[in-house]
């Protein structure tokens, strides 16, 4: 994921993302992408069709 606020914490996109799915793992890398911005990756658990983590 990308375009989140600078501030934005690990914790927090956990908190969002487990609202809709079980989330396994956020990390946020320190190292920017080629934009220069910020982006993550998330680890879900049980999902049954992924196409739906795509909504």
């Amino acid at each position: 994921m990308t375009n989140f606020l600078e501030s934005t914490s690990a914790t927090e996109l956990w908190e969002l993302f487990s609202k809709y799915w079980k989330c396994g793992a956020v990390y946020i890398p320190k190292k920017l992408d080629k934009a220069g911005k910020r982006f993550d990756f998330a680890r879900f658990e049980d999902v049954e069709d992924h196409n739906k983590l795509l909504l």
